[in-house]
C-alpha cells in the first residue's frame, strides 16, 4: 500500500502585492553544469517562455516564472495540483483528488475542470490540441481538445492501448515509461485517436524513471538518479534510427525541458537550470546502462573485512553497519562496481539511512535518532534528534521511522535539526521505505 505524505511545508510572502515563493536559498553545491535556482519545487515542467512547478510538501501550491534567472515566481490561485504540465502558456493540472483541470498561466488565472471517463488522473502532457493523461491504474487517455466542439466541457477521449507511469508528448511522438522503467516510443494521430493504437516501440538501451521531451530532444531522470538526455537528432527521436545518451552531472528527482533551456528538481526541493546548445548533444560521458529487457545481473560488491548488516544508498553515495554497530561509507561507481573504498565513520549506529547530499540519519540500540550533514567525513558532526525509532527512512524530503510499539511517524521540516516536526500517522508498522514522498509500508 501507498500513502501520499500532505503536509505544510512552504510559506508565501507578498512582496509588491504579488505571491511569490518564500526566499528559500538556492542550493549553494549545485553539481556541475547546473545553476541554482531560488525556491523550493517537487514538480516542475517549462515550455517555451515560463516554468512552472509544485511542491507536494507545500500544499501542493502551484507557482510559474518567466524563465529567467533570478526567478520571480507568483502564485496560480485557488489551486493545488498533484502534477502539473505548461505549453503555450496554458497550464493542465491534476488536482489532489485527481480530476483534471486546465487555464492560463498568469497569476490571476481561473481555472476548469476537464471533464474525464476516468475515475482518477495521476499524470498529464499535452502539445498544442493534444492532451494525454495517465489514470491512477497506468491506463492512457489522450484527446484532441479542438476536435470537440465546447471544450473543456465536452471532450471525446480515447483509451490508447499499453500501460504507463508517466507520458511526454510533442507533435505526434508519445514517449512513455512503464513500472519497469523502460522507455516506449508511440504516436498520437487521429488515426491513433481512432483505434486506440499507439504503435508503441521499446527505446533499447536506456532505463528512465521519468521523461521530457520537446519535440527535438529526449531527456529524463534513471531509477539512480541520474539525468540523461539524447542527441537532437530527428530522425533518431521520431523512430528512424538508435538514440545516442549523455549523462549530465548531478543527482535529480525529475526534469523538464524546452528547447535550450533544462530545468530540474532533487529530492530535496531544489530547483537547478542549465542551458542546452541547440542541436547538439551535453558534452558529458555517454551513458552506458544496460538492455531494459534483459534481467540485470548481481555484481558482488566487495567490503573486505566487513561484514554489513544494513546498507543504504543515495546516488552514488552508500553506507551501512555491521553487527557491532560500526558505520561505513563509501562512493559507488556502477561502471566499476569491483572498486570500492570504504571508510568507517566515528559513532555507532544499529542502522544509517543515506539522503540527498550524502545526508545521514541513523537509530542507534537504544531507539535514539542521530542526524549527520555528510557521509564524506570520517567524524560526522552526529546529532542527536528528538524522539526515539527503531526503522527509519527518507527520501531526501521526508523522513520517517517506526518505533518499538509499531507506530509510524514522519517529520517534513527541520529533519536536518535536533527537532524535526514528528507527526503520527495512521498504521502499525515494522519497517517502511520512502520515496518520492509516497510511504511504501512493509
Amino acid at each position: 500500500m501507498t500513502i501520499l505524505v500532505n503536509a505544510a511545508f512552504l510559506s508565501l510572502a507578498v512582496v509588491s502585492g504579488q505571491s511569490v515563493i518564500d526566499p528559500v536559498p538556492p542550493c549553494l553545491d549545485a553539481p556541475a553544469g547546473w545553476s541554482a535556482v531560488l525556491g523550493s519545487l517537487t514538480q516542475i515542467s517549462v515550455d517555451k517562455s515560463v516554468v512552472c512547478g509544485l511542491n507536494a510538501l507545500g500544499k501542493f501550491k502551484v507557482y510559474c516564472s518567466q524563465k529567467k534567472q533570478p526567478a520571480s515566481w507568483w502564485t496560480l490561485p485557488n489551486v493545488a495540483f498533484k502534477h502539473v504540465a505548461v505549453r503555450d502558456g496554458i497550464v493542465f493540472g491534476i488536482q489532489t483528488d485527481g480530476k483534471l483541470v486546465t487555464g492560463p498561466v498568469g497569476p490571476t488565472a481561473t481555472f476548469v475542470e476537464v471533464l474525464t471517463p476516468f475515475c482518477e488522473a495521476s499524470k498529464v502532457t499535452v502539445d498544442g490540441s493534444t492532451v494525454c493523461v495517465v489514470t491512477t491504474r497506468n491506463q492512457v487517455f489522450c484527446a484532441n481538445t479542438s476536435a470537440t466542439a465546447g471544450f473543456p466541457a465536452s471532450v471525446r477521449w480515447q483509451r490508447l492501448d499499453g500501460t504507463v507511469t508517466q507520458l511526454a508528448l510533442a507533435g505526434s511522438t508519445l514517449y512513455g515509461v512503464n513500472g519497469q522503467n523502460q522507455l516506449w516510443r508511440g504516436i498520437v494521430t487521429a488515426g491513433s485517436l481512432a483505434s486506440g493504437v499507439a504503435s508503441w516501440t521499446l527505446v533499447p538501451t536506456i532505463q528512465l524513471q521519468q521523461v521530457s521531451y520537446d519535440g527535438v530532444r529526449v531527456c529524463g531522470v534513471t531509477p539512480v538518479q541520474k539525468v540523461v538526455c539524447s542527441s537532437a537528432d530527428g530522425n533518431a527521436i521520431n523512430g528512424n534510427g538508435s538514440l545516442t545518451w549523455t549523462t549530465l552531472e548531478g543527482e535529480l528527482a525529475q526534469v523538464s525541458q524546452f528547447g535550450a533551456s533544462l530545468y530540474g528538481v532533487d529530492a530535496a526541493g531544489h530547483i537547478f537550470y542549465q542551458d542546452l546548445l541547440p542541436g547538439t548533444t551535453p558534452t558529458t560521458t555517454p551513458l552506458t546502462t544496460p538492455r531494459s529487457n534483459v534481467a540485470a545481473a548481481w555484481t558482488v560488491v566487495p567490503t573486505p573485512n566487513i561484514a554489513l548488516v544494513t546498507v543504504s544508498s543515495f546516488g552514488s553515495n552508500v553506507c551501512g553497519t555491521d553487527s557491532a554497530g560500526s558505520i561505513y561509507c563509501s562512493t559507488f561507481d556502477a561502471n566499476n562496481p569491483s572498486v570500492v573504498a570504504w571508510v568507517q565513520l566515528q559513532g555507532a549506529l544499529q542502522q544509517v539511512v543515506v539522503g540527498a547530499n550524502g545526508v545521514l540519519y541513523g537509530v542507534n540500540s537504544a531507539n535514539a535518532i542521530y542526524y549527520a550533514p555528510t557521509c564524506r567525513a570520517t567524524s560526522p558532526s552526529w546529532v542527536q534528534q528528538w524522539g526515539a525509532l527503531n526503522n527509519i527512512a527518507t527520501d531526501g524530503t521526508v523522513l520517517c521511522g517506526v518505533n518499538r510499539g509499531s507506530q509510524v511517524y514522519c517529520a517534513w521540516q527541520n529533519i536536518q535539526s535536533s527537532t524535526p516536526n514528528w507527526t503520527l500517522l495512521d498504521g502499525s508498522l515494522k519497517q517502511l521505505v520512502v520515496a518520492n514522498v509516497h510511504l511504501t509500508l512493509q
